[in-house]
């Protein structure tokens, strides 16, 4: 038995998907097969807590499904997070969404990379002689 919304296979008995909520089917129709192949690519990277924060809870209201990398590993060592929220040995955390949906989760983001890019600006401004 499969759920011909979300593709999930059930075994003898169970009538409905348990997370769809419609009627399982005995099998795929033919040529309407889906891909379970993901490509995930780069939409974002930052080492600031709160651009990170922002970007996890604009990806969540869009409802585009992502993983980061990094982001658990950013205080395991001793030396934790360096000024501006960036662990030399760890980097950035890293947004990874499905390649299709990358031009729109880009599009999402664009706001939070422009900040990053100021902040990187200021914090390399050198300072003037009082």
């Amino acid at each position: 038995m499969i759920c011909p919304k979300c593709g999930c296979e059930y075994r003898a008995g169970f009538q409905e998907c348990s997370d769809c909520r419609v009627p399982l089917i005995e099998s795929v129709p033919a040529g309407s097969e889906r891909s379970h192949d993901v490509q995930l690519v780069t939409a974002f990277e930052s080492a600031d807590p709160a651009l990170i924060a922002l970007a996890r809870s604009v990806l969540d209201s869009a409802e585009i499904p992502f993983m980061t990398t990094g982001e658990g590993i950013q205080d395991l060592f001793g030396w934790g997070r360096m000024p501006g929220g960036f662990n030399v040995v760890a980097g950035p955390v890293t947004f990874q969404v499905n390649e299709e949906d990358l031009e729109e989760a880009k599009a999402l983001l664009e706001g939070l990379q422009a900040s990053e890019e100021d902040g990187l600006e200021n914090d390399s401004l050198p300072e003037e002689d009082a």
